[in-house]
């Protein structure tokens, strides 16, 4: 599609009360804040370049109309955010923290009914400050 995109990892501490969700709610939940992270610090740093922009704009530097130009540039106009959780007989289960661990857990699942949910949140920007425990 010719679509320009940039991978950013969220800071977001997946440590949502897993007793109070289903396991789509869960992935879907923990979906929107991660996007909502990932957002906000993006409006940040575009807020950030905008500010160096009309600095340099403001004392008419070489590049001032570049630097503001990029400044626009740094807002994304959508973030995607996305988390997959397995659950296994009503559990939703963690992720490995390391190799063995997520061997355990494959040969746990093998030949074992369980469901893999996934939830995919959609952000337009700017974000403002978000309160509330489920988005």
């Amino acid at each position: 599609m010719g679509l320009k995109f940039e991978v950013v990892v969220s800071s977001f501490d997946e440590t949502l009360p897993k007793d109070e969700y289903s396991a789509a709610e869960y992935a879907k939940s923990t979906a929107a804040h991660k996007a909502l992270d990932v957002a906000r610090v993006l409006a940040a740093q575009a807020a950030a370049a905008a500010a160096a922009g009309d600095a340099a704009a403001a004392a008419g530097g070489p590049g001032a109309a570049a630097a503001a130009a990029a400044a626009q540039q740094q807002q994304p106009a959508l973030v995607i955010g996305a988390d997959t959780v397995v659950e296994y007989r009503e559990h939703i289960l963690e992720k490995p923290a390391d190799a063995a661990e997520a061997a355990a857990v494959l040969r746990m699942l093998s030949g074992q009914r369980h469901h893999v949910h996934t939830g995919v949140a959609l952000v337009l920007p700017p974000v403002e400050g978000s309160t509330g425990k489920k988005p």
